[in-house]
């Protein structure tokens, strides 16, 4: 049998066409160089072709075999999970629509919120079926429209409660464009890959992809935004480096990086204190100072001190009575919101949940040998990690008051499907995981910048 029967009947036992394409390149490569290798040992080209494909075995078989190998799989333990966590989410934003209100009819902020996780699911089942290495062949200029899409909100977007961060879609329905930057931390995963072994004029490239979204999101008045990205972005050039994907000297400019990164924030926290005598430098005062102009910077501090120090580990704090004059009950502060009505344990119950979906998610996503998927898989986890590090702190006032959101449990339409939107991605991570290979050709893209 002929080389190119050979490597047609195999493939035509295989379903995907994905790994149909894998596949015949491997075996094309691997009967090219065992006939180079007969060759070399006096055969001729004919015979030498036809004893390597003879010992391919018989290629129904392989096929077959191979089949079995190379297919898509689901990640149900993360998909069960993640159904799991959206109704724990939405079983609690029920129970805050109930009493904050008092009366079973105004549901329609909850409602909007069940639309939302809803349509976020479809989508993530959509996006679990997508090739995600598409996205990341893609991925500099679906940044570049991210950052357009966020450059015109400041001019042209809606202007809600004081900020000009929306869009209006059909329905009601507002697309918050903040949360929409987080997609630019798996798409840097993709813009990491393009740099790789580019030295350092891949990772100064790298360090101006990274720092772009974060300064027009402090410029644009998102501090957790701003936060959240750069955090996650952090660790992942880390990765990069320590992994020596921009040559040698890896470790030491990963600690430079990490030590700029810790100075320059205690800097200029302290030049604004020092400096600054307007409301925000007061509300970092009332941070650091219990009791601090309680009735004014200070007030949401100090009212979220008092639920927490009645809470009790069980059943409803002494403060509870008081929670509806907390704003954003349902959305910055649903652990605190909890811990008052429920206790401790309710909001130790409700972090650990999210902690074993955190994890089953960042064990996908550092197993793939893929180094893109790898890569792309870490960032959505990541931005999941500091989206929740980050809240939690806050609402145990460790830090400063921020606007955050808690993945799956804050209210949240935009910020609901775009977490949605992330687990997909790391379901497609999963799904393709046996179809791409661990080095991934680099000449897809296109788009350099």
């Amino acid at each position: 049998m002929r080389k190119e029967e050979y490597i047609k009947t195999v493939s035509e036992q295989m379903r995907s066409q994905m790994a149909r394409d894998m596949v015949e390149k491997e075996l094309s490569d691997h009967i090219d160089d065992q006939a180079e290798s007969y060759e070399k040992e006096g055969m001729s080209e004919e015979e030498a072709f036809s004893r390597a494909v003879l010992e391919m075995g018989d290629p129904v078989e392989t096929g077959i075999e191979l089949d079995r190998i190379h297919r898509p799989e689901m990640e149900w333990k993360l998909i069960l999970l993640t159904a799991c966590v959206s109704v724990l989410g939405l079983f609690i934003q029920y129970l805050l629509v109930r009493q904050m209100s008092g009366e079973t009819e105004n549901f329609s902020a909850f409602s909007q919120h069940c639309i939302s996780v809803l349509a976020g699911f479809g989508c993530m089942i959509a996006v679990c079926y997508a090739d995600y290495s598409r996205i990341g062949k893609h991925a500099k200029v679906i940044a570049l429209v991210l950052l357009a899409l966020m450059l015109c909100t400041g001019t042209m977007g809606m202007e809600i409660n004081g900020r000009r961060q929306y869009w209006k879609l059909i329905l009601g329905f507002h697309l918050d464009v903040f949360p929409c930057m987080f997609l630019l931390v798996p798409l840097f995963g993709g813009i990491l890959y393009s740099y790789k072994g580019e030295g350092v004029k891949g990772f100064l490239k790298s360090m101006v992809w990274m720092l772009g979204p974060v300064l027009l999101s402090v410029q644009m008045s998102s501090l957790s935004t701003a936060l959240v990205l750069y955090a996650s972005m952090l660790i992942m050039i880390t990765t990069a480096l320590l992994k020596g994907w921009f040559g040698g000297h890896g470790k030491r400019t990963a600690v430079f990086l990490w030590g700029a990164s810790i100075l320059l924030p205690a800097v200029s926290l302290i030049s604004l204190l020092v400096k600054d005598s307007g409301y925000r430098s007061a509300r970092i005062r009332a941070w650091l100072e219990v009791g601090y102009d309680r009735n004014g910077a200070g007030y949401l501090i100090s009212m979220v001190r008092e639920f927490l120090g009645s809470a009790k580990w069980l059943g409803a704090g002494r403060a509870s009575g008081d929670i509806q004059m907390l704003s954003g009950a349902g959305s910055d502060f649903i652990l605190t919101y909890l811990i008052t009505y429920y206790g401790i344990l309710a909001g130790v119950g409700m972090v650990s949940f999210l902690g074993i979906l955190l994890i089953r998610c960042l064990k996908v996503s550092l197993r793939q040998k893929n180094q893109l998927g790898m890569m792309m898989g870490l960032g959505c986890s990541l931005v999941f990690l500091t989206q929740s590090v980050l809240y939690i702190l806050v609402n145990l006032t460790i830090l400063p008051y921020t606007r955050g959101y808690l993945p799956l449990f804050s209210l949240g339409g935009t910020a609901a499907v775009v977490s949605f939107l992330l687990l997909g991605m790391i379901l497609s991570i999963y799904r393709y995981q046996n179809l791409l290979p661990s080095e991934p050709e680099k000449s897809y893209i296109h788009v350099k910048l």
